[in-house]
């Protein structure tokens, strides 16, 4: 687990067929993609080139570079042409494999730039001044689908913007506005005078404001955008409503992150089959929400879900609790017994913490998935269940394999669907998002209306979150505790996060 000083690298969440998993690219070097042995990013689909693409990556940035591949490279849908800038968030498509990047944002040099960087450049400035004088900032995206004649649409547009505002096309179809000293009312006023302008153009317009929804430059843009795409042509949505809000049993999910979305949607996929899931990340960040959610979208709801703690389980009894015991096999018990898997035929069994099992239940386990049958301790008869057989883990596997803690063929067949859950640190847009879902959670509960000021809401985005969600709500829970009033300052967070901590 990364501890809370950790800083986060720049690296691809890669979506293959039934599984998500990182990989890291460097600060200063390249990377890769492809079909060949030699790539770092690897990707299994024969229609991908051996040497398809590569990341380009310098303390300036990343770019991206197709290799005269045979069926193109897409970043956000459009058709790769010479070395593109990327940014967090963008979206890569290589055949069948969908690649969504992150890299943190980075200060830039004075060198002379093109229009998108010159625009984060001086973004980036407004920001930081907007934070450290407490002073408004909004940014619009603009989205217009197919992408306009610009000349004739920047003339247009010129008249709504004010002096000390500023622009810059990032695509063909998207124009992001930074408007400095614009307060909400004051971004939501520039939307309405860009709909004005256009009468009858399909543009879809999307707004943010620092710092609720995100204290820095990639954050506030990738914000803006999502709002953007989260209405219909002719509207204005606005990032804090910008969200996938997915209702599991009992459970509310938000989602935001680019990544995350993906992850949901491929859990829809994969909750459709049999297959065992292998479900990675750091504590904290939502494997046992993505067990639940699997679990009532396999059809599964009516029967039960039971989560195991394999760290939990005695040494000398995990065996008989996963797969039964027979009583000549224990003596003193007073009848044979199934275990877990056995008991909870027609549902579903995660498995948490699968890598601390023991290598003979490791292979019990791979046997069990394979033939859909349990052998109970002691016994000679395989009696047959119909369970679905979720894994979560937050050691890195394929590592743990080379070094012999782990089997190489339970590895192999569980990460057939492979979930890996990017940590909440590296998930800035939801921070806001979930803060504010807990806070009115706690609210209601506790019948004390509260929200957060701007100062609670940059503490928060400031945090690392080592304890990811889970430390999330802990604090949101523990603050509406504590707060008399019905604004939750920074101040309170301070406290219970040094409380939290300890």
């Amino acid at each position: 687990m990364l501890s809370a000083s950790t800083v986060s690298s720049r690296y691809v969440v890669v979506f293959e067929g039934d599984s998500s998993h990182k990989v890291d690219l460097p600060d200063n070097g390249q990377a890769t993609i492809g079909r060949g042995d030699t790539c770092e990013v690897r990707l299994k689909d024969g229609t991908a080139s051996r040497l398809h693409a590569r990341i380009e990556a310098d303390p300036n940035g990343v770019r991206l570079l197709d290799l005269g591949s045979a069926n193109g490279t897409l970043v956000n849908g459009e058709k790769l042409t010479g070395a593109t800038p990327l940014q967090t968030g963008d979206v890569l498509t290589i055949a069948g494999a969908t690649l969504v990047l992150h890299a943190p944002p980075r200060r830039f040099p004075n060198d002379p730039m093109h229009d998108g960087p010159s625009f984060r450049r001086r973004l980036d400035e407004e920001l930081e001044r907007a934070l450290r004088y407490g002073r408004p900032l909004s940014v619009c995206a603009l989205v217009i689908e197919p992408p306009p004649e610009r000349a004739l649409l920047n003339s247009t547009l010129y008249r709504c913007f004010r002096r000390t505002d500023f622009a810059a096309w990032l695509s063909s179809t998207e124009l992001m506005c930074a408007l400095p000293e614009a307060d909400e009312n004051g971004g939501r006023d520039h939307a309405r005078r860009v709909l004005a302008a256009l009468p009858g153009v399909p543009v879809r317009a999307g707004l943010a404001f620092s710092p609720g929804d995100g204290i820095d430059l990639e954050t506030l843009l990738l914000s803006a955008l999502g709002a953007a795409r989260h209405v219909d042509p002719r509207e204005v949505g606005e990032a804090r409503v910008a969200f996938k809000q997915l209702v599991v049993d009992e459970n509310i999910v938000f989602v935001a992150d680019p990544a995350m979305l993906r992850l949901y949607d491929l859990m829809e996929r994969i909750a459709g089959t049999e297959r065992p899931v292998l479900i990675c990340g750091e504590p904290g960040t939502g494997k046992e929400t993505a067990s639940s959610t699997i679990h009532h979208w396999a059809g599964r709801a009516l029967e039960r879900l039971v989560t195991v703690k394999c760290g939990s389980l005695p040494d000398d009894m995990e065996e008989a609790e996963l797969f039964g015991y027979e009583k000549s096999a224990f003596t003193g018990r007073a009848a044979s017994g199934p275990g877990v898997l056995e008991s909870t035929s027609g549902g579903t069994v995660f498995l948490d913490d699968v890598d601390q099992l023991s290598p003979q239940v490791q292979g019990k386990l791979l046997e069990a998935i394979n033939t859909q049958t349990v052998l109970r301790v002691g016994d000679t008869f395989r009696r047959p269940v119909d369970v679905r057989i979720l894994c979560g883990t937050n050691k890195d596997l394929e590592a743990e394999v080379k070094a012999g803690r782990f089997r190489g063929d339970l590895f192999a067949k569980l990460s057939e669907a492979m979930l890996w859950f990017p940590p909440l640190r590296d998930r800035p847009r939801e921070v806001p998002l979930l803060a504010r879902a807990f806070l009115k959670e706690a609210s209601e509960k506790n019948r004390h209306p509260l929200t957060f000021s701007d100062s609670a809401l940059r503490k928060l985005q400031e945090h690392k979150w080592p304890g990811n969600v889970f430390e999330l709500r802990e604090v949101i829970d523990a603050v509406s505790l504590a707060v008399k009033g019905d604004v939750v300052e920074a101040a309170h967070l301070a406290a219970v996060m040094i409380g939290n901590a300890q």
